[in-house]
């Protein structure tokens, strides 16, 4: 336990001011990365939960599920190369007359297009 101490303490003494810059910048993109990574997670989750509350009862909107007669499933939607997120932005903040006008804010547009773009084909 000593000589890791020691070793420890002969390590941070060596290094210089901008090895610890650059030590530090390391850590906190790693760490941003982590953050914005959740951040999507959270989204795409939230946008998920959205669908299910306003969308499944026309549209299948799991992956791996079967489309109904009523409507597209969310995967063949997500699949199409012409929709893009500016298209579901647009497409989701007009009313419509095949769908009801839901009122969506922007971000739980925002959510829902996180979502469709977790279906998308890789």
């Amino acid at each position: 336990m000593r000589n890791s101490r020691k070793i420890r303490h002969r390590l941070l003494k060596n290094l210089n001011p901008t090895r610890w810059l650059l030590i530090a910048a390391g850590v906190a993109l790693g760490f941003s990365l982590v953050l914005t990574q959740a951040q999507a997670m959270d989204a795409r989750d939230e946008g998920y939960a959205l669908a299910q509350r306003w969308c499944q009862s026309c549209h299948v909107v799991e992956a791996g599920k079967n489309a109904s007669s009523r409507a597209p499933a969310f995967t063949e939607i997500a699949s199409k190369q012409a929709v893009t997120d500016d298209y579901l932005r647009t497409w989701l903040s007009i009313p419509h007359t095949q769908m009801p006008d839901f009122n969506l804010s922007r971000n739980e547009i925002s959510a829902l297009i996180d979502y469709f773009n977790s279906l998308r084909p890789e």
